[in-house]
């Protein structure tokens, strides 16, 4: 399902790539290579592709991280996912509730780090200082005192 002004996915559900042919015009969604979404509408015997507009897409993007909470004391493995991180770890820095989240991987779509100690909602925010881009994701993590 995408948010009301299409340019971000609310849930995401795989549809396999293929287009059904149906008397009331049915309508299927397909997921590109690039991550873009396509809808394709059977009218009247031909077929419509409508691909929105993904200008922010061009730049670096934080979309969600995994786990959302954990314990204050840090040390959790945290996956951030998005777009354009590049995949170099030594030009990436991850910030989350205003601390250094020492990265170990990245690739152009996900970065892990090791997360610091902190308290409360954290935003996170990556840099790519070779691109000169970053991005927030505000409130994104929440630390806890009990087991995450």
């Amino acid at each position: 399902k995408l948010s009301s002004d299409g340019k971000s996915a609310l849930f995401r559900e795989t549809i396999p790539p293929k287009l059904v042919s149906s008397a009331d015009g049915g309508l299927d969604v397909v997921q590109g290579p690039d991550g873009s979404l396509f809808v394709a509408q059977n009218d009247a015997g031909s077929v419509i592709y409508h691909k929105p507009n993904e200008l922010a897409s061009s730049l670096l993007k934080v979309l969600s991280v995994y786990p959302r909470r954990g314990h204050i004391d840090g040390g959790t493995t945290l996956s951030i996912y998005g777009l354009k991180f590049g995949s170099g770890a030594a030009a990436l820095s991850v910030i989350v509730g205003g601390r250094g989240c020492p990265v170990i991987s990245a690739k152009d779509t996900k970065i892990t780090c090791t997360l610091p100690a902190g308290i409360g909602k954290a935003d996170v925010m990556v840099t790519n200082s070779q691109a000169l881009e970053s991005d927030t994701l505000k409130e994104a993590y929440r630390y806890i005192t009990g087991v995450a």
